[in-house]
């Protein structure tokens, strides 16, 4: 009798210490997401990302978050690349914003990168790195 007690307490104490240490590891693999920062890009002809059109032009681009949806938003930057443009660079048109999905990445990106790809003649951002950020945008 004091065997089968012995068993059961230790099938317990193992039982607990297992599930300890799945959430140990479970705390450990969860990161906290950093986005919020601002990225730029420099567009050489009309580009899609998702259902947007983008013209040609400089972007910044900066992730947004309402509700569950994750957006990144696009505002041209006018003059930046004009040195006779008085007042130098001025963010003024808003063209848009789209949903996206986030895949989160072992660090934070060291610089903004954004991956394009060519589908029926037409030009398409398909994910966005934002530096500083440890997640990336994809489409």
């Amino acid at each position: 009798m004091q065997k089968r007690w012995l068993l059961l307490g230790t099938a317990v104490m193992v039982t607990g210490m297992l599930l300890l240490s799945v959430t140990v590891a479970t705390a450990a693999h969860q990161q906290v997401i950093k986005v919020g920062k601002k990225g730029e890009v420099m567009l050489s002809e009309e580009t899609q990302v998702s259902d947007l059109t983008l013209k040609a032009g400089h972007y910044q681009m900066q992730h947004r978050v309402d509700g569950s949806d994750h957006m990144i938003h696009f505002t041209e930057i006018n003059g930046i690349h004009n040195p006779s443009a008085s007042g130098g660079p001025t963010s003024e048109a808003h063209p848009g914003e789209v949903t996206c999905r986030l895949e989160p990445m072992s660090a934070k990106a060291k610089q903004t990168a954004v991956t394009m790809s060519t589908e029926g003649g037409v030009r398409r951002i398909t994910r966005i790195e934002i530096a500083g950020e440890n997640v990336a945008h994809v489409f």
